[in-house]
């Protein structure tokens, strides 16, 4: 009965409400008129559920080729899945001696010792939360305060939480995740027997346990890579850094635990080098240093920003639009979004911290700034990654172009100014 209510609907929303729970009612056109063929999309309390009176209701668009190989659909996913062990991990264990800890010039909070000597937590923000949730143990005691100093003799255990096997809807669902996300471009552009370099879309989640709600980048790298050959490889790969969740491009993943530790040992001495491509609001010197302290949990800490101008674009709405090449010294969250505002140049599509360039703006006595852009994301991508391979210790460089996404951007603007220009010879 909702469905055929839905095709005699003229587009738009509408409420149903009944005794438990609340249904919403989504009519949307599907064609152009005459044909005014409907769909209906019926969202419950609990998951989504999709109806129509017939599949020609459905919109009709070929999907991209899946970037998996040689997946190609969702029911293809289940045995590249399988390829890595799902066997729960036993505990790990760590003791530190007086010589281990003096290796470590002066280091000695828990938190940090951790990071370093569990790979599997790849980073200090890690190792608090394994810590806040239990599965970190200070000589078999939980404790919650990763500023607590060790001393030799000290050991911690970290309890891996076992994967839960995927079978049912559960397996369906991380099938048609994947193969969601292999549409939007996930792929694989470097990997060796000990890491891989991988292109993250934008609009998902890094870490597996990031927001449990929806499923993550490291939720489908069983599918992408193949498993390593080492005895110490990892249950799963394990991603060594994030991107925000709006953020596309290159992640530097882990397939053993002796490269998730030489590459997190890396991270914390900055020997990652690490290229962004942005498109900003507005015209920023060829070159700039931006120091801007990036607060984090209400405290200013330093920050290091590096920008370089590739291409400047006047634009009719927004003056000029900036190509320009962002290196990042330091590691805060957000920090090229903060940096980037702080100049009263904002990356297009930056929702979050537009309201912040507009201030910087009024501050500066720059132009004013017109409305945030919506739609077509956030034009900030990780384009360069530089590390030190942890085997062969030689340096590996791996780059690839911005997304076409850019160019077309760059060239509606282009189109646009040619147009206004003419207009006002006329």
């Amino acid at each position: 009965m909702i469905v055929a209510l839905a095709e005699n609907l003229g587009g738009g929303r509408f409420r149903f409400r009944n005794r438990r729970r609340r249904w919403r009612l989504w009519a949307v056109s599907a064609s152009k008129p005459p044909a005014r063929r409907m769909w209906a999309v019926l969202l419950a309390s609990r998951g989504h559920a999709f109806l129509s009176a017939s599949p020609s209701l459905l919109p009709r668009r070929t999907p991209p080729p899946s970037a998996l190989s040689p997946a190609a659909s969702p029911r293809d996913v289940p045995p590249l899945l399988m390829r890595w062990d799902a066997a729960p991990a036993p505990p790990l264990t760590h003791t530190f001696s007086s010589e281990s800890l003096e290796a470590l010039d002066g280091e000695t909070r828990l938190a940090q010792l951790a990071a370093v000597a569990f790979a599997e937590l790849g980073s200090k923000s890690q190792a608090v939360a394994a810590l806040k949730r239990g599965d970190l143990r200070l000589n078999d005691q939980p404790y919650a305060e990763g500023c607590r100093r060790l001393i030799a003799g000290d050991r911690l255990t970290l309890e891996l939480p076992p994967r839960a096997p995927l079978t049912g809807k559960r397996l369906e669902a991380r099938c048609r995740f994947i193969a969601h996300l292999t549409q939007q471009g996930l792929r694989c552009v470097h990997e060796d027997d000990d890491l891989a370099v991988v292109f993250k879309p934008g609009g998902v989640h890094t870490k597996a346990r990031q927001n449990p709600k929806f499923g993550a980048l490291e939720d489908a790298l069983p599918a992408l890579l193949s498993p390593p050959a080492a005895a110490d490889g990892l249950p799963a790969p394990l991603a060594m850094h994030r991107l925000d969740v709006r953020v596309s491009g290159l992640l530097l993943v882990a397939k053993t635990r002796a490269a998730a530790l030489a590459l997190s040992r890396q991270f914390e001495a900055h020997r990652v080098g690490k290229r962004y491509e942005a498109l900003l609001v507005g015209a920023p010197p060829d070159e700039l240093q931006i120091d801007t302290p990036v607060e984090v949990d209400g405290v200013a800490l330093p920050s290091h920003s590096e920008l370089r101008v590739v291409r400047r674009q006047p634009h009719p709405q927004w003056g000029v639009l900036s190509h320009v090449q962002l290196s990042p010294r330091t590691g805060r969250t957000h920090q090229l979004r903060v940096h980037t505002a702080s100049l009263g140049m904002p990356i297009v599509g930056d929702d979050l911290y537009w309201d912040a360039a507009v201030a910087a703006r009024a501050r500066l006595e720059m132009p004013p700034l017109p409305p945030v852009r919506r739609g077509g994301g956030l034009f900030l991508q990780s384009s360069a990654i530089e590390f030190d391979h942890p085997r062969s210790g030689e340096r590996v460089s791996v780059e690839m172009p911005a997304e076409p996404k850019f160019a077309a951007l760059l060239e509606r603007a282009q189109r646009g100014d040619t147009y206004h220009k003419q207009r006002a010879e006329e």
